[in-house]
Formats: C-alpha cells, sequence, structure tokens
C-alpha cells in the first residue's frame, strides 16, 4: 500500500488486555488483512498467529516474527526493531499475551492504537480493570496517556445494547469502547485453518462476522487518524 494512502503508515497497532481467552490472536488475525503489516509480532506464549500464518498460501503469508521472554535482550531488540520500523514509515502488528510481560509493556508503549478485545463474561471485566492499572503505570513512566480501545468479541448476534458495558468503562479515563462489536459466528474459526481472515475468503466475507469486522476497520481508521 502506498504510505501517503496508508492512516498506518509508521504506526504500531497492539492488541492487547491483561486476560487470556479474549480472542486477541482471533482479532489479530483479522485486523491483518485491513493492516497490511510489513512486520506482525507474535508475543503470544501459545503461538496461534504463528502456527496459523504457517497455514497460509506461501505467497500471502505474513511477516510473523515470533518472540518470547526468555530470549537474549528481547525487549530492547524488540523496542530498536520497531522505532527504525517506524522511522521508515512501515506498519507493526503485535499480538500480546494475556498476561502482564516486559514485551507486553513494551508494545502498549510503543503503539499508537491499543485494541483491547473483551468478551462479556465477568472474569474478562476484571482483566479489563487489571489492564487499565497497567497502562497508568506505563502512562506514568512515558510522561503520556496510554489509551485502549475495547472491542466487543465473541457477544450473542442479537446484543444491541451495551450500556451496562459503557456505564462500567466510563469510570475509567484510558478506557474507551469501539462502536463495532465481533458477534459469535462459526465462520470466524472456520478459515483458520487456511489462515485466512473472515474478509479475506469469499464465503465468509459478507458473513455477519465478516460485516463485522469490516465496521471494525473503519473504526479503526478513525481513531488512528487521531492519533
Amino acid at each position: 500500500m502506498n504510505n501517503a494512502l496508508n492512516p498506518y503508515a509508521g504506526k504500531v497497532v497492539a492488541v492487547a488486555i491483561k486476560k487470556g481467552g479474549t480472542g486477541k490472536s482471533l482479532i489479530s488475525l483479522n485486523i491483518a488483512p485491513e493492516l497490511k503489516p510489513d512486520t506482525f509480532y507474535d508475543t503470544d506464549p501459545t503461538p496461534a498467529v504463528t502456527t496459523f500464518n504457517g497455514f497460509r498460501d506461501e505467497s500471502i503469508r505474513w511477516n510473523v516474527v515470533r518472540l518470547t521472554d526468555d530470549m537474549e535482550n528481547v525487549v530492547d531488540r524488540f523496542i530498536a526493531d520497531v522505532l527504525e520500523a517506524k522511522e521508515k514509515g512501515q506498519t507493526i502488528l503485535v499480538d500480546c499475551g494475556g498476561f502482564d510481560s516486559s514485551i507486553t509493556r513494551a508494545a502498549v508503549a510503543l503503539a499508537d492504537l491499543i485494541i483491547s478485545p473483551l468478551k462479556d463474561d465477568p472474569s474478562d471485566i476484571l482483566g479489563l480493570h487489571e489492564f487499565s492499572k497497567v497502562l497508568d503505570e506505563i502512562s506514568a513512566e512515558l510522561g503520556e496517556k496510554k489509551i485502549a480501545h475495547v472491542v466487543m468479541n465473541k457477544v450473542p448476534p442479537n446484543r444491541r445494547n451495551y450500556s451496562d458495558i459503557d456505564n462500567y468503562i466510563a469510570q475509567f479515563d484510558n478506557l474507551v469502547r469501539m462502536e463495532t462489536a465481533i458477534p459469535m459466528d462459526k465462520a470466524a474459526p472456520q478459515q483458520f485453518g487456511q489462515g485466512m481472515g473472515v474478509v479475506e475468503h469469499m464465503t465468509t466475507r459478507y458473513s455477519n462476522v465478516g460485516n463485522a469486522m469490516r465496521s471494525l476497520f473503519l473504526d479503526m481508521r478513525n481513531a488512528i487518524e487521531k492519533v
């Protein structure tokens, strides 16, 4: 994509929340076709991105870089590489693990857009509360306010009212909810056998979840333009 037309050029998008099982890797793999990342970092202990990327046709595989906390000087190298990529106008996507780690904190600190998938579940709500604390700590260290954009994920297809979630999120000054919610849909994981996002496959592009993903892309563009 021409950088002049690419709203994500020189930007870092991190998919992160301090809770496992919210669908971070699912969201990461499904927003990749929108971002077209030059580098796609897989920092989750469960290497879903790396695994499913291997199922893609070789000609369309993402440039996935696998990072784990036990690698030597991993955080310093990660920060240096991402800063260099930003200077070159490249797009970076980071799939973070569901727990607090040095790599996740570095990714959040570097991110221009933080996406936090959230299921409609009490334990996930608790994870959001904890992630808000992490954002506060990172913001204090940077002297810069870090805000996460919450995406309701795997919600019942007939749910339209999120006032309860909005009322909860309103108590935090570093969390905002994106308008689009991603519904539960069997179509979402079906394409993972080919390593494909739902918008990449004709059979799922115009499904409920495919339409929701394209709506999420618009939300993301609106958010990144404000950076």
